[in-house]
């Protein structure tokens, strides 16, 4: 459950495991409050952070998804306040992508779902 995933997620060096597991976090910590926090405790939103800073496309995505989900936690928010250097980074690499998109003139679901990332980790920062 949470316990390994969340391991596999910190200890992860493939990417593709990093996006699997962070795919499955998302769904298992989405309406859990006690996984979100188990996973909190096991450093996953550290390591979210930081692999949002080193990877591109779906799994850039996945990860935006789960530290989304996690945000709502009260620790999460702590942590990503403290890693707010980071995570403007993140914020900047995400709306990139939402740029780079909307000149495609494709709105998507997805395009959605990374613009509410953005607005949600402004308000989370912005919450000291």
């Amino acid at each position: 459950g949470v316990n390994c995933l969340s391991i596999l997620l910190c200890e992860a060096t493939n990417i593709d495991v990093v996006e699997k597991a962070a795919g499955a976090l998302m769904m298992l910590c989405a309406s859990n409050d006690r996984n979100k926090r188990e996973a909190v405790e096991l450093g996953v939103v550290e390591s979210c952070i930081s692999w949002l800073l080193e990877t591109d496309g779906i799994v850039f995505r996945n990860l935006c998804g789960l530290l989304s989900v996690m945000s709502y936690e009260s620790t999460a928010k702590t942590i990503i306040s403290a890693n707010s250097e980071g995570v403007a980074k993140v914020i900047e690499k995400a709306q990139m992508i939402v740029s780079q998109e909307q000149l495609k003139g494709q709105p998507n679901q997805r395009l959605s779902n990374l613009s509410d990332f953005v607005l949600l980790l402004r308000q989370n920062i912005a919450v000291e």
